[in-house]
Order: C-alpha cells, then structure tokens, then sequence
C-alpha cells in the first residue's frame, strides 16, 4: 500500500494526512494485536495462534482468552444453542414459539 502511495505525485502529496489512518488501519489487521482466534465447540477457552506468532502475539492471546474466561462465553454459548435446539423442538412439533 505504501509503494502504491509514494509512486505518485498525488499520493505523496497526500501521505501526511493519510499516515495516522494508515497506521490505525495496520494496527487493526495485525495479527499480533490480536494473538489468536477462539476455538469454539470446545468445553473451555481455546485460542489459536499462529504458528510463527511473535512473544507479543502469545501475550494478546493470553489477554483474550482471559476475557472471554471472565465473561463466560463458553456458557453464553451454550445457553443460545440450548434455546435455539428447544426453540427448533417446539417448532417441529408444530408449537407455538414462546
């Protein structure tokens, strides 16, 4: 993207007001930032990583599996899925839903 901005006149031109968003966008899609992505269909918090993941990557996947431990995904989850097989039940048996 960068290569792309500075080969024109236009871009370069352009490049101090295009900096910080660029910066904010590279934040976003890095996937250090992030760490990992959850396993989900496990009885647990399980995230993923890379397999070349850098130290900072490892500690962002620890912060996100802790917050998604603290606030009960795994439980969230089950509820939802709980209540849409009861919701899919009733419907089958040509119920009402509640």
């Amino acid at each position: 993207l960068m290569k792309e901005i500075a080969g024109t006149f236009l871009g370069r031109l352009s490049y101090p007001f295009l900096a910080a968003p660029l910066l904010r966008l590279r934040r976003r899609v890095d996937y250090a930032e992030f760490g990992g992505a959850p396993l989900l269909g496990v009885n647990g918090i399980c995230m993923i990583c890379h397999g070349r993941s850098s130290a900072k990557a490892i500690k962002n996947a620890i912060r996100r599996a802790k917050g998604l431990a603290e606030s009960r995904l795994n439980e969230l989850i089950q509820r939802d899925i709980e209540e849409s097989l009861a919701l899919q039940q009733r419907a089958d048996k040509g119920e009402a839903p509640e």
